[in-house]
C-alpha cells in the first residue's frame, strides 16, 4: 500500500493567502471581495472624523475602534497562521476603547464630582444586581461614591492588563520555540484560564458603570457607545471559545495529522470575522471539513479519505 508523503505539511510556517487558496479555492476570492467592501468605507469616513478633530482625545480613540478593528481583522484573514495574536490584539483594542469610553462619559458629566454629584441629585444608586451578578438583586443599593466609581473603573483596567500578559505569553512561547501542550487545562494554558473570571469581573463592573450612566445622561445617544463596545467584546470573545470547543471536537473525531498548525489555521480562517460566518461565506468550511487538507499544498499527496472522520 502506497503511504501518503506529509512530510513537508507541518513545515509550513505561515498560511498565507497563497496556501488558502490552494485549500479552499475562489471561495477565498469572494471572501477577500467582501472583506474590501468593508475596509475601504470604515477606513474613509474614520479618516474624515479623525482629520476633523482638533486633538487627541478619548472621542478620537473610540472613533478609531472600527479602523482598528478592521484592520487587524484583514491582517488575521490575510495570513490566518497569525489568528491567535491577531484575537487577542482584537480584544486588547476592545479593551481600550471600553476604557476610553469610561474616560469620555465621565468628561460629559463633569469628571468623576460631577458624576457623583448627578447621581446624589437624581438619587441614583449602585445596582449591584446587574449582570451577570443578578443574584445580588435582593441586597440593598448603596449610594454612588468616587470609592465605588474607582472600584467599578478597575475592572476594565484589570482586564486590559490580562490580555496583554497573554499576548505577551504567546509570544514568549513563539520566540523560545515552546510548543504548548494544547490541552485547554494545562498549566501552560493558565494566562488564559485566567482571563475567564476577570472578563466576567469586568462585564460586571461595565454593567453597572451603564447603567449609571444611563440615568446621568438620559436623552444623549453617546451613552450607547460604551454599550455597543461591551456587546462586542462578548460576542467576539464567545467565539473565541466556540473556536476552541470546534477545534476540539473535530480533532477528536479525525486522525492525528489533521491536527496540524496549517488545519486550525484554516478553521481560524473561517471564524475570525464574526460577520463572515453570518453571512453565509462559513459554509464552505462546513461542507469541506471532513475532506482533509488537499495534496496541492507543498506538494503533500494526502488521500482524503485518510483524514475522514473515524
Amino acid at each position: 500500500m502506497i503511504q501518503p508523503n506529509c512530510t513537508l505539511l507541518h513545515s509550513i510556517s505561515v498560511v498565507g493567502p497563497n496556501e488558502v487558496f490552494f485549500s479552499i479555492g475562489h471561495w477565498v476570492t469572494a471572501v477577500y471581495f467582501i472583506l474590501a467592501l468593508h475596509v475601504i468605507p470604515v477606513w474613509l469616513i474614520g479618516s474624515l472624523l479623525l482629520h476633523r478633530l482638533a486633538k487627541f482625545s478619548p472621542l478620537a480613540w473610540l472613533i478609531s475602534v472600527p479602523q482598528l478593528l478592521m484592520f487587524l481583522t484583514s491582517v488575521g484573514i490575510l495570513l490566518p497562521s497569525l489568528g491567535k495574536y491577531v484575537e487577542v490584539l482584537i480584544e486588547i483594542v476592545l479593551c481600550m476603547g471600553l476604557i476610553k469610553f469610561l474616560q469620555f462619559s465621565q468628561a460629559l458629566c463633569g469628571g468623576k464630582d460631577g458624576l457623583v454629584r448627578c447621581c446624589a441629585d437624581r438619587d441614583i444608586l449602585l445596582p449591584l444586581g446587574s449582570p451577570p451578578m443578578v443574584c445580588l438583586l435582593p441586597l440593598k443599593k448603596p449610594p454612588v461614591t468616587k470609592y465605588s466609581l474607582s472600584c467599578i473603573m478597575l475592572g476594565p483596567a484589570v482586564l486590559l492588563g490580562i490580555k496583554v500578559v497573554i499576548l505577551v505569553v504567546d509570544i514568549s512561547y513563539f520566540m523560545m520555540d515552546y510548543e504548548p501542550s494544547g490541552n485547554f487545562l494545562a498549566v501552560d494554558n493558565i494566562h488564559n484560564l485566567a482571563s475567564f473570571p476577570i472578563g466576567l469581573g469586568a462585564i460586571y463592573c461595565l454593567n453597572i458603570y451603564l447603567f449609571i450612566i444611563n440615568d446621568c445622561l438620559p436623552g444623549n445617544s453617546k451613552r450607547f457607545l460604551g454599550l455597543v463596545l461591551l456587546v462586542e467584546f462578548i460576542l467576539f470573545d464567545c467565539q473565541r471559545l466556540f473556536f476552541v470547543f470546534l477545534t476540539g471536537f473535530i480533532f477528536f473525531l479525525v486522525q492525528v495529522f489533521h491536527e496540524s498548525p496549517l488545519c486550525i489555521s484554516r478553521y481560524r480562517h473561517a471564524y475570525m470575522c464574526p460577520s463572515f460566518p453570518q453571512s453565509g461565506l462559513g459554509c464552505s468550511f462546513s461542507q469541506e471539513r471532513h475532506q482533509g487538507i488537499p495534496g496541492h499544498i507543498s506538494g503533500c499527496s494526502l488521500p482524503q479519505d485518510l483524514c475522514r472522520a473515524k
